[in-house]
Order: C-alpha cells, then sequence, then structure tokens
C-alpha cells in the first residue's frame, strides 16, 4: 500500500485549473443608502468650523450564515451598526478629505471578520451652487 495508505486504479487523472471546479462561497449583502447629516468636512480654511450636508452610502458583502442559522440578530451584521458609527463620525472630528471619511467607514466594517467587500459612496451636497453634489465612491475586498 502507498504512503498515507491509499490505493488508486484505473488511469491517473491530472487535475489542472480547467478540470477542477470550485464553489465560491455564498455571500448577502446589505446596504444603507442615502445616510445624510452635517459633518465637519473638508480643506479649506473656510470649511473649518461649520458642517456641510454629507450623504453616504455602504453596500456590504458578508459571508452568509450556514444554512440553519439561528433567527437571531448576533447571526448577522446589522445595519444598525453601520448608521451608529455614521452618525457617531458626523458628530466627531474634522475631516478634511471625503476619502479619510471613506476610509474610515470601511475600516469599521471590516471589524467583522465575516466581511469580505464593502463600497462606500460619499457626496458633499452643497460644495457648488451649480453642482447637486460632488464626491467619492471607494470599495475594498479581501478574501475573494
Amino acid at each position: 500500500m502507498p504512503e498515507g495508505g491509499i490505493t488508486t486504479r484505473g488511469p491517473r487523472t491530472t487535475l489542472t485549473p480547467a478540470t477542477v471546479r470550485t464553489t465560491p462561497p455564498a455571500t448577502y449583502r446589505i446596504s444603507v443608502r442615502d445616510f445624510e447629516a452635517l459633518f465637519s468636512i473638508g480643506v479649506y480654511d473656510y470649511e473649518r468650523g461649520r458642517r456641510q450636508r454629507v450623504r453616504v452610502s455602504v453596500d456590504i458583502t458578508l459571508d452568509e450564515p450556514p444554512p440553519g442559522f439561528a433567527d437571531d440578530l448576533c447571526e448577522v451584521l446589522s445595519y444598525e451598526h453601520v448608521v451608529e458609527h455614521l452618525r457617531a463620525l458626523a458628530a466627531g472630528e474634522h475631516v478634511a478629505l471625503l476619502e479619510t471619511l471613506a476610509h474610515m467607514v470601511i475600516d469599521r466594517c471590516f471589524d467583522d471578520r465575516r466581511v469580505r467587500h464593502v463600497a462606500v459612496s460619499i457626496d458633499k451636497l452643497d460644495a457648488f451652487h451649480d453642482v447637486e453634489a460632488v464626491g467619492v465612491t471607494i470599495e475594498r475586498g479581501t478574501r475573494v
């Protein structure tokens, strides 16, 4: 008997990437759309000391709970926690860049090990009188 106690019979099959099929892990998404609040944000002196209307949307892709999971909030990522974090950021310290704010949101989402991908869109709603909004979208993914 060969090492490991396994015997084989018949023709030998070589597995290549074309012959190996992998099933991607099951995922689901939660979203917080169009959260709007006053943030202390901006790079210019006139933006310090005054809050500006900012709109934030967050899409989070997570590992799906296993079949038969308990019908219990602690089995999933609660969007309420995302909203609470956005509220805390709005009430917090001054941030210069929308990009920095987006990364702060993304970093918090990845505190949950089930998170695979996060997309955050942030818009300043009053930056220019002749533009509805200016903003950024940043995405980050892991464990794909």
